[in-house]
């Protein structure tokens, strides 16, 4: 169905937004009314604000809010002004917002609707959404219970606490009530769902009967879905039941207790048009960061169609979006209005590149903004008319949206070659730079990691010469990595540990313990393993008594390393199990040096508590008591310590920093200055880093783990420069990566690394073996449905068919170095100094913590703006 952009009213604190965002109130492509702000924090300033408007002027009305992390701010930023709504500050923000009431609206008299809810789900547990709205919501907006329109089967006299407890047993297929039981128990599932089923339609009933909803905020899933509204729903839906499609299902992993999991659950939610029925509702779709700039642009900018859920909102007056810059990122009239405003001084840069005239090494010069614009520009250009950049002419601009907006002078034949011969000769100096950079020697490298499968995922396959292994021979032809196949207990030495050559030394940090990503069934696996299927602690004993528990480290990962380079599978969890008793004495404050049967008898009483207490009793997406969160973070950290072990690494070189601030709260705290940031300056105090890696995402798409970890070892680099600590080496060298969540664009990234198809394969086998909690990919990427090495190979594949469009195929055939020509991927990352990335950060941090310490939180990263001495 074609759509036609309806034009809409504008509140005033919209009418602020956007004059602050400098956008146009309209644009010819865009089918919604759509506010662009720059972060997450300010996207939570104008949903608070304009809800407060409309309570003010719908004191009686109905409202219908989110659940999840996607209103984190949202509810933060109204629990803020609600606290200081008298104070200066907060009286002076809100009204340079454009909000221009007095008072704080009276909310008590509000009705608030649900928006979904998982089933089967108790309404108790501590992920179910009816708790959420209990928690967050119902005191904050003091709205009494009786105007509380919510999924609690039970309070409802649905279900029973008995009769969802038993059903998250089974898998649920909604198309049962479509068709024929086919057995008893299909037969008992099916009458629980008709009575579910009909609860919706009654549920349907009381919206209608309210009048509809006045007030809608929602956000947007991976595939579109609003509210649990999915890729394909109808548009006249209403109330119902309905099963996850797959990304849905993936991003209700984490809450479900993992993927597989979250396949056989479903939903309760209200539809489309159950949303839109009230003529005069307000309805607000909220997205921030990269991730969302696809789902966003199809939403706002293509036709009605069933694939795009949000498209159903296509001509209601009350319909807009509120979006961040990075989900705004896609939007094609957004991107040629900033196309269009670059000015001509980009092409002194150009010149002054081309001639020559920036000394120092190629892939870390730093472009003015308008120029990487249009470097920009003529690598998507490239992409989309398939020339390579080196081959493209004026013409071919005409072919893109952005290329057509391009200003007058771009369109010139002397500008556009400049441009052009300066943007494919950066190319090339990305691919010689990144040749340069992994061959680096007498090197002190510190890789850091928010996760531990984040440096694996983004650069392992680049990594081969800086670790010390040569990964081409004497002619200069790509080989496999020889990694000493056979390595066990007792033929080992100090003398075997280490890079072999180039002299590097390379360490590794890994800030939070990864508790969240290991599952319950990872532990069972392991307590069956050691407990034996008779029970009798076989495998327990004969480790005890071999001496396992107490064996050096390093030699238990050298025969960890032999089992993996013979693929002995049986070896790899022998040690795997060892392994888990190691961990299970150390946190259960077991003394290894007891008598051999004492220890046997004390750790077995151990295990036998976490099988019966803990595995027995715990159900998935529970709290996760702070001992299990130990062993589960423990069993994490050793994968890691498997992986380098395969590179040759001593375990010394492995840092596992167990940041305070990863929790499990629903929404964790921001980091702090002596728990998070010290260790970090520490550590690099006593390492002095020639380089430093980072997970970098300079969208920050919300203070999540990621963030997090970049302000804390931005904090700690800041540290240790601050206190003088690099002593010789004031200004090292920062490698920013991303992996499976978010890529560099070839503009982006200032390194292009190649990678062979045997690189890539060993990092898919690596993760394999010792990524044994993440091979059955419980958490998932909403966008690949197996595990995140099988993902992240595919992407570094498709990033070689990008460079080869922008390059020419005759770029690799014909280039002088075999690892260039060979290559089956490339690795992307961004190389910057020091100085260049606590700018960055600190640019970053400047857009995200706009609210006040004493507005927003006591946990904030405050003590990062201090002046510097």
């Amino acid at each position: 169905f074609f759509s036609l952009f309806v034009p809409t009213m504008l509140s005033p604190v919209e009418r602020r937004f956007l004059e602050l965002s400098g956008r146009q109130e309209s644009y010819s492509a865009e089918r919604l009314p759509t506010f662009e702000v720059l972060n997450i924090y300010e996207l939570g300033k104008i949903v608070a604000l304009r809800f407060l408007e409309w309570c003010h002027e719908n004191p009686k009305g109905v409202v219908a809010l989110p659940t999840g992390r996607t209103p984190e701010f949202f509810i933060k930023t109204l629990e803020a002004y609600k606290c200081g709504w008298d104070t200066p500050e907060v009286r002076m923000e809100v009204t340079g917002l454009g909000y221009t009431r007095q008072q704080w609206p009276d909310t008590s008299g509000l009705t608030f609707v649900m928006l979904d809810e998982f089933f089967p789900m108790l309404p108790t547990h501590r992920n179910s959404f009816c708790l959420y709205i209990r928690t967050f919501y119902a005191s904050l907006l003091e709205i009494p219970e009786e105007r509380i329109l919510s999924f609690d089967l039970v309070k409802a006299g649905i279900l029973s606490d008995t009769e969802l407890t038993e059903l998250s047993a089974f898998d649920i297929d909604v198309s049962l009530l479509e068709r024929k039981a086919e057995n008893e128990q299909e037969d008992k599932i099916k009458s629980i769902l008709t009575r579910v089923d009909a609860y919706c339609q009654l549920y349907e009933e009381q919206i209608q009967g309210l009048g509809g909803i006045g007030f809608f905020l929602g956000g947007i899933g991976p595939d579109g879905h609003v509210a649990f509204n999915q890729e394909g729903c109808e548009h006249q839906s209403r109330t119902r039941l309905v099963n996850f499609n797959y990304p849905s299902a993936a991003a209700a992993a984490g809450d479900l207790g993992g993927i597989e999991i979250a396949r056989g659950k479903a939903a309760m939610t209200i539809g489309l048009q159950t949303i839109r029925s009230n003529p005069d509702a307000l309805i607000v779709i909220m997205a921030a960061g990269e991730g969302k700039a696809d789902v966003v642009r199809d939403a706002i900018e293509e036709d009605i169609d069933l694939k795009r859920p949000a498209s159903a909102f296509h001509g209601h007056r009350g319909a807009r979006f509120y979006i961040t810059h990075g989900a705004a990122k896609k939007l094609r009239a957004r991107k040629a209005e900033d196309i269009g405003k670059v000015p001509h001084t980009c092409i002194e840069w150009a010149l002054n590149h081309l001639s020559g005239l920036i000394t120092d090494r190629p892939h870390l010069v730093e472009p003015t903004t308008e120029y990487l614009q249009m470097e920009n520009l003529l690598y998507e250009t490239s992409l989309e008319t398939r020339v390579p950049v080196h081959e493209l002419e004026v013409e071919h601009l005409d072919k893109t949206p952005q290329g057509r907006a391009s200003p007058a002078w771009m369109h010139s034949e002397l500008n556009f070659k400049l441009l052009r011969s300066c943007a494919s000769r950066r190319l090339r100096e990305k691919v010689e730079g990144g040749l340069r950079s992994v061959s680096m020697k007498h090197q002190s490298i510190l890789h850091t990691a928010p996760h531990h499968d984040d440096i694996m995922l983004s650069y392992h396959a680049a990594m081969h010469e800086m670790m010390g292994r040569r990964c081409v021979d004497e002619d200069g032809n790509p080989v496999q990595p020889k990694l000493r196949p056979r390595w066990g207990r007792g033929d080992m030495s100090d003398m075997d540990l280490g890079e072999a050559s180039n002299d590097n030394v390379n360490h590794f940090a890994y800030l939070t313990s990864g508790f969240h990503s290991v599952n319950d069934s990872f532990l069972q696996k392991q307590v069956d393993a050691v407990r034996g299927p008779d029970g009798l602690y076989k495998f327990l004993s004969d480790a005890v008594l071999a001496g396992e528990i107490t064996r050096d480290y390093d030699d238990l990962m050298g025969e960890f390393r032999s089992a993996f380079f013979t693929e002995n599978f049986k070896a790899q969890d022998r040690v795997e199990h060892i392994i888990f008793l190691r961990k299970m004495a150390e946190v259960f404050n077991i003394r290894v040096t007891l008598a051999y049967q004492t220890l046997i008898l004390e750790l077995g009483k151990a295990i036998e508590w976490l099988r019966v207490e803990y595995l027995n009793k715990h159900s998935p997406g529970d709290a996760i008591p702070k001992n299990i969160q130990l062993l589960k973070g423990c069993m994490r950290e050793s994968e890691v310590d498997r992986v380098w072990a395969l590179s040759n690494m001593p375990m010394n070189r492995i840092h596992h920093m167990r940041s305070k601030f990863y929790t499990d709260d629903f929404f964790t705290p921001m980091p702090s200055l002596e728990d998070d940031a010290m260790p970090m300056a520490n550590l690099i105090k006593a390492r002095q880093p020639h380089m430093l890696s980072v997970a970098f995402d300079p969208e920050g798409t919300g203070p999540d783990t990621h963030y997090k970890v970049l302000q804390v070892v931005a904090a700690g680099l800041r540290i240790s420069l601050e206190r003088g600590d690099l002593q010789g080496r004031p200004d090292p060298i920062i490698w920013g990566y991303r992996n499976v969540w978010f890529v560099f664009t070839p503009a982006d990234a200032t390194l292009l690394i190649p990678a062979s198809a045997d690189d890539l394969d060993l990092m898919h086998a690596t993760f394999m073996s010792c990524f044994t909690t993440q091979k059955e990919a419980s958490f998932p990427s909403p966008h690949y449905d197996g595990p995140f090495s099988a993902w992240a190979r595919h992407l570094q594949y498709l990033q070689k068919k990008e460079l080869t469009v922008l390059m020419g195929e005759q770029y690799f055939t014909e280039h002088r170095d075999p690892r260039v020509r060979q290559a089956s991927g490339f690795v992307y990352l961004k190389a910057m100094r020091a100085e260049r990335f606590l700018k960055e950060v600190e640019e970053l941090k400047a857009k995200f913590e706009t609210l006040k310490k004493s507005i927003h939180s006591t946990d904030s990263l405050d003590w990062l703006d201090r002046e510097q001495d």
